[in-house]
Order: structure tokens, then sequence, then C-alpha cells
């Protein structure tokens, strides 16, 4: 299933629009309250029905309209004051026609999930994203299978928590835990350096302590004797002074 066009006129910030998206998909820029979002809530009012009050319609308008081509179906919701109607026709063998019961047809065709896209992406708020993905993803744990990750140490399941939100409690804990046990190690360490710093210097008074004595040779040098001159040519055995 490939949407590859988007009509709509007057609903919410969109005044009128007409899009062809190609087959690898379509960017959407623009500076803030340019119907960015507004453009994304027009394909989930069209194929899923939300967002289709009379509140959505832009302000001076009386009717809203979306068109969303999709393969060979295209599907029309008109909003107004008073009520919503949709339309989903299909072309057969050159030949548009118009489907019964086209919210069945919808529903059926996109399937339903716990997870809407749509809402995920347009909800602002960290932790309600994060509330709706922990609902779309039902996950239990048991009470012995954290028994047994754990070794024995966690037998109780955190209570009004779901299985990933239990197991990332249990996590925390053994986290926090860590850190606890890692900080105390350190101050242990930096005692027992102090304390070995503290009995060298009970050892070696200050006094003692100084640069350390230069080696003596094991030998001699031997002494190059005095030198000599000539002082004239009367008193050559004359030392030099």
């Amino acid at each position: 299933m490939t949407i590859h066009r988007l009509r709509a006129s007057a609903y919410m910030g969109i005044e009128e629009i007409d899009i062809d998206i190609a087959p690898s998909g379509v960017i959407i820029e623009g500076g803030n309250g340019q119907a960015k979002t507004s453009i994304v809530y027009a394909l989930r009012a069209a194929l899923v029905a939300k967002g289709i009050g009379p509140d959505a319609i832009r302000l001076g308008a009386d009717r809203a309209e979306i068109l969303v081509d999709i393969n060979d179906l295209s599907v029309r919701r008109v909003i107004t004051q008073r009520n919503t109607q949709l339309t989903v026709t299909k072309e057969i063998g050159g030949i548009v026609a118009k489907l019964p019961e086209p919210t069945t047809f919808l529903r059926a065709l996109l399937g339903t999930s716990a997870l809407d896209p749509i809402d995920l992406l347009t909800e602002k708020d960290k932790q309600k994203r994060r509330a709706k993905i922990l609902a779309a993803l039902p996950t239990s744990v048991t009470a012995e299978q954290l028994s047994t990750w754990t070794e024995g140490e966690c037998t109780e399941v955190p209570t009004n928590a779901t299985g990933l939100e239990a197991v990332s409690q249990v996590r925390k804990a053994f986290y926090d835990r860590r850190t606890a046990q890692n900080a105390k190690a350190k101050e242990s360490r930096k005692a027992a350096n102090d304390l070995k710093a503290e009995m060298q210097s009970a050892r070696w008074p200050s006094w003692r302590r100084g640069p350390r004595p230069r080696a003596r040779p094991t030998s001699a040098p031997r002494h190059p004797g005095p030198a000599w001159r000539n002082c004239g040519a009367a008193q050559p055995w004359q030392r030099m002074g």
C-alpha cells in the first residue's frame, strides 16, 4: 500500500494543498505555524477517522475536505459542522466504482494496531511517548524469571509495572547497588594509601629524608700529577706555581 497523492483544503492549519508523493517518500519542511503537523493529521483524519470534529475546520471556512490516493483507491473525507462523510472509490478496468461500507473497508485494509504511529510522532511529551510504546508492547515477567536472572536476589515482581518496566527497575536497583559499592571501594583504597603514606612518614623522619648521597667511586681516579713548563734555559726543572 502506497500513498501517492494528498489533497486537502480548510483542514486545521491547511488552506489548500496538493502534494504528489514519490515512491521514495516526501520531506515536509517549514517553520512554525506553516501546517507541517496539519498535513500529518490530515492523513490520519482521512484514513482512521481521528481529528474529524468540527473544530478541525479551518477558521472562516464552513467545511474541510481531504482526499488521499492509495494505489488504485481514492479516499475522500468531508468534514462539516454537523457530521463527516467518507467515500472510497476504486478503479476497476477503467471504471471508477464506489465501494460500500467504506469505514469497514479501510479498517480491513489498514489493519489494527495498538500503536498509532501518527499519534506517537506528534506526541511531544517523552513520558507519554514512552507510555504509548509500553502499552503497545504487552509483556510480563514472573517472580521465578527474576529469581533466575538475579541468582535468587530478587524474588518479587514490582507492582503496577509491565514486563519491560519491571526488568528496567530491577536493573536500576542492581546498578545503584554496584555504584554504591564502587564508591566504598574507592574510599577504602584512598584510606589505605593515606595510611601507607603515614606509616612511611613515621618510619623515615623528615631529617633523614633528603637527597641521597652520591655513591663513592670504587677506585679513586689517578692524579695526573703537576704540570711543568720551561721558565728559562737555566731552570728547566722549575715547577709551575
